[in-house]
Parts: C-alpha cells; structure tokens; sequence
C-alpha cells in the first residue's frame, strides 16, 4: 500500500500582502542605516583633512600671491595685513557712495543711517554725504541711467589715503566718464565696532574726514 504524501510549497509573497510590505520596510531602513554610516565615516574623515584656515579674496593694489589670500590669524588691531584689510574698505566705501541704480528700495538702503556708508562713516561725514545728495533721494526712480565707479590709483600716507576713480553714468544712449580723486582720513573707532560687522571691520574702521573733486580741480 503506497502512502501518499503531500508537500504544502508556499505561495509566492505577493506585494499586497501586509507581510512583503514590513520585509521591504525593513530592508530600506536597513540599507539607509549603512549609507549614513557611511556617510558620516566620510564627513569625519573629511573633517580631519581641512586645515583651519580662512580664505578672503581681495582685489587689492599691492603685489600678492595666493598664499598671502589665507587668512589663519584672527581678525584684530594687530593683524599682519591689517593695511591690505584697511585698502579693501576704502575700496568698499568709494564704491558704496558712488555707486547709484534707479531703484528706489534698493538706494533707501544704501544711503540710509543704517546702511553701509553710515555705518563707515564718522556722524558729521555722513551727515554731510546725505545732504549733498539734495533731490536726489526724492527723485532716484526718475533717473534714466546707472553709476559706478573704477578706482585707478589709490595710496596711503599714515591714516590719510588718496584715491583716484573714474565715475561712470550709462543709460539708453547716454555715456559720460569723470575723473574724481578722494582724500579719505581715517581712525580705528572701536565703539563703532558691532557684532554683525566683527569680521568685516573688527576694529571700528572708521572715515572721520572726506573730500572730493573732479581731478582737474585743486583742493583749497
């Protein structure tokens, strides 16, 4: 008498059922758990290869190489290239004055006593800035042309420095050039020093004196 015997072969998983769902679940936590440590093997690595430095890139007059762009001292009023930070805000400052878009949102901000030109400047220079902007803050979205500026030479005699710049307006069919030379005096005021700036000017940069004239002028 021969037995028989039945083999009972289970059914493939089907996709629908609540049990393939869980297994593929597990499946991609288990993959995403492997790629972050990974991941964090590589970041880690990577952390202990960069040095601590800190790069700035300046568009400055005196002769440089790449290495003097790395910065690795702090910011402070004994910093090796203190002058080359100091020409960079010269820089900065002429071309926050000079520079004119016929936006009035966008001007409001720049000239304001909050903007970038208040706050390098001493009170009285700023004071003496906005006044001699005259109409020109009332009527700036008239304007039918742009200004900005190209410094050609600038120098320093202690905390005196002496910039010439030419002054360019362009607009539809309208180009005119100037040549302006600046003398700028200036202090290290610490009191105008303030955290959102402790980077970009530690030391309270400040310009306390300010004149300028078109170059063929002299100055009285």
């Amino acid at each position: 008498m021969t037995q028989k015997i039945s083999i009972h072969i289970p059914e493939k998983m089907k996709k629908s059922n609540p049990d393939y769902a869980e297994f593929m679940a597990k499946f991609w936590m288990c993959v995403a758990a492997v790629l972050i440590g990974i991941n964090t093997f590589f970041v880690l690595t990577l952390m202990q290869m960069t040095p601590r430095l800190k790069i700035v890139a300046q568009v400055l007059t005196e002769p440089m190489n790449s290495f003097q762009l790395i910065q690795a001292e702090p910011f402070d009023s004994g910093i090796a290239d203190r002058n080359l930070i100091e020409e960079m805000l010269v820089r900065y400052y002429l071309t926050e004055r000079y520079t004119l878009f016929p936006d009035e949102r966008e001007m409001s901000i720049r000239w304001s006593g909050r903007g970038e030109i208040a706050r390098l400047s001493a009170p009285q220079v700023y004071y003496e800035f906005y006044a001699g902007l005259g109409e020109m803050a009332n009527s700036i979205q008239k304007l039918n042309y742009t200004q900005g500026i190209d410094i050609r030479t600038i120098s320093r005699r202690n905390d005196t420095w002496t910039v010439e710049f030419d002054v360019y307006q362009q607009g539809s069919g309208f180009s005119r050039k100037e040549t302006r030379v600046a003398v700028l005096e200036t202090r290290d005021i610490p009191s105008r020093r303030i955290y959102r700036t402790r980077m970009s000017n530690p030391y309270g940069f400040t310009v306390i004196k300010y004149r300028d004239a078109e170059k063929k002028q002299s100055f009285s």
